[in-house]
């Protein structure tokens, strides 16, 4: 049976294959496992966390997670939960895990008092799209991301 918890420091052996298949997933650079634990840690568990996650597991085996943090885009709109990425093993997906996930956020989402979640996908993500509108989530249109490399923006 799949539990959703959040995520502990002694979680990090399970967190690092998670990883890793996410990073096979998006076709990334794999990272060496030291240099995966320290981003995983200085991320999750420092003492300001960068974000949190939510883990999917079953007889002690991560199975996916959900990363998160919140956004407070204005007075009138109150704080919004920011899904930053789901996940699922591939071979556990239909199994009802990532709608787990994402039901675990929307309770984080309401304990801080956030009507909203919101997350990005990417355009040619079919299957994650359709499972994202069979759960009632629409996307929209209206806004472009951006994204910039640090260095970019603090070269002189």
């Amino acid at each position: 049976m799949t539990t959703i918890r959040a995520a502990r420091p002694d979680d990090l052996e399970r967190l690092v294959p998670l990883f890793a298949a996410l990073a096979r997933h998006y076709q990334q650079t794999q990272l060496a496992p030291d240099l995966l634990r320290r981003r995983i840690v200085a991320g999750l568990f420092e003492a300001i966390p960068r974000a949190r996650l939510l883990l999917a597991e079953a007889s002690g085996q991560g199975q996916g997670f959900l990363t998160w943090n919140t956004s407070f885009p204005g007075p009138d709109m109150g704080c919004r939960l920011v899904i930053e990425d789901l996940f699922v093993l591939p071979a556990l997906r239909g199994l009802g895990i990532g709608q787990a996930l994402l039901r675990a956020a929307a309770l984080q989402a309401r304990d801080l008092g956030a009507a909203e979640l919101s997350w990005l996908t990417e355009a040619a993500n079919l299957d994650a799209q359709r499972f994202y509108q069979r759960l009632g989530a629409r996307h929209h249109d209206e806004k472009r991301v951006y994204r910039v490399a640090t260095a970019e923006l603090l070269k002189d």
